[in-house]
């Protein structure tokens, strides 16, 4: 991939949010279409096209400058969307008495200069267990929308204006990282939104280890992309008291997270702050970042985890065989029969390898056994050491 369009990448986006115009070269229409390419693979071309427009950037008349000044204009519409949908969904859930909790994007986005920066694929929500299935018949008894499953932990609906809607109850899979008992501590701690009663919101230090549990759940399995990165910058930015500061840092020590968080956080601050990278493992950990896009690619992923099982033939079976909590989230039946796991790892293989993308399954394990230049296992291993992973 080209250096150079990523390094313009960044400073647009440095301009979208806000920081000093800087000498700009302008760009021809091959190199802004090469710029929002990269920036899409990271669900930031809509950045990228302000900035593009808004400093006249374009090197005279090009057949992408309709189509820039269309994405971010698509960008704020998407965001008046799920808005509204949030608000319909937290007028539901105020009426019904179900306590609820914004999630992501929904809450981010109050901190960047313009709401409609922060683009989310989806609105996450968190409600209680024991509200979880009340509050998914809520949703599609008062939206009109669809089902679009669930995976153990989260359902998801979509509705007919295509905002996708993502109810939660519990943060995530599980994950070795997750601290014991934070779904209690989190409920326990929120506090009502002025004006609501059942529209709560999470405290800053949780929501803060919220976002780097998530974050690193993505890195390690192939790439978070450049909006966590943005996301972590955003929030280190923010006007807080030391106490607070202080409180989050406590937060990620005892979950074992502070060098990760730390590390995601200097990276952060030399691209968005327009500051030198100096560390070896910071500049793999930006490559890494980069070169996956928004949600990682099968190869990074393979590489990393290659490395962190300790080499290929650990990798190879951790894929064959998963743990039972995370096999039953797949086949509900093993929480009363736990006899069957053998039967339903050989089931999920054979559904993995032929059903039609199976293809995915036997990619990774030719990948399993190749990783070269930015991904070798010597720089992975450092970076992973660095992070304190």
């Amino acid at each position: 991939m080209n250096v150079n369009i990523k390094e313009k990448l960044i400073l647009l986006i440095r301009l979208a949010m806000g920081a000093e115009t800087e000498a700009v070269p302008n760009l021809s229409g091959s190199e802004a279409a090469g710029i929002y390419k990269l920036a899409k693979m990271h669900d930031m071309g809509h950045l990228a096209a302000y900035a593009i427009t808004r400093y006249s950037l374009l090197d005279g008349k090009s057949e992408i400058a309709d189509r820039l000044n269309q994405v971010y204009l698509k960008a704020i519409r998407r965001c008046a969307r799920q808005k509204f949908v949030l608000e319909r969904v937290g007028e539901i859930f105020e009426n019904a008495g179900v306590d609820y909790i914004p999630l992501k994007g929904s809450v981010l986005r109050e901190y960047y200069p313009e709401d409609w920066m922060r683009t989310g694929s989806d609105i996450d929500i968190l409600v209680k267990k024991a509200d979880y299935k009340k509050a998914a018949e809520l949703i599609t008894g008062g939206i009109k929308c669809e089902s679009r499953g669930s995976d153990g932990y989260h359902s998801g609906f979509v509705t007919e204006k295509n905002v996708v809607i993502e109810l939660h109850e519990a943060l995530m899979d599980e994950h070795e990282y997750e601290a014991a008992g934070v779904l209690d501590e989190i409920w326990k701690s929120a506090e009502p939104v002025r004006g609501a009663e059942h529209h709560l919101r999470m405290r800053d230090d949780w929501y803060y280890y919220h976002h780097i549990l998530h974050m690193l759940m993505h890195f390690e399995t192939g790439g978070c992309g450049l909006r966590f990165l943005l996301d972590l910058w955003v929030l280190n930015c923010m006007e807080i008291t030391d106490e607070m500061r202080d409180a989050r840092r406590q937060r990620l020590q005892d979950a074992g997270l502070l060098a990760f968080a730390d590390g995601a956080g200097e990276l952060a601050s030399c691209m968005f702050d327009g500051r030198e990278i100096k560390s070896g493992e910071l500049l793999t950990m930006r490559a890494f970042i980069i070169d996956g896009g928004a949600y990682g690619s099968t190869e990074q992923r393979v590489a990393y985890q290659r490395q962190k099982k300790g080499g290929r033939a650990g990798y190879v079976l951790s894929r064959v065989f998963i743990p039972y909590e995370k096999l039953k989230l797949t086949y509900p039946a093993l929480e009363d029969h736990p006899a069957l796991t053998p039967l339903y790892e050989v089931i999920r293989w054979g559904r993995l390898i032929f059903k039609p993308d199976g293809s995915r399954t036997k990619t990774e394990l030719r990948a399993a056994g190749n990783a070269t230049g930015a991904l070798s296992d010597e720089k992975i291993e450092k970076m992973r050491k660095y992070l304190g992973l």
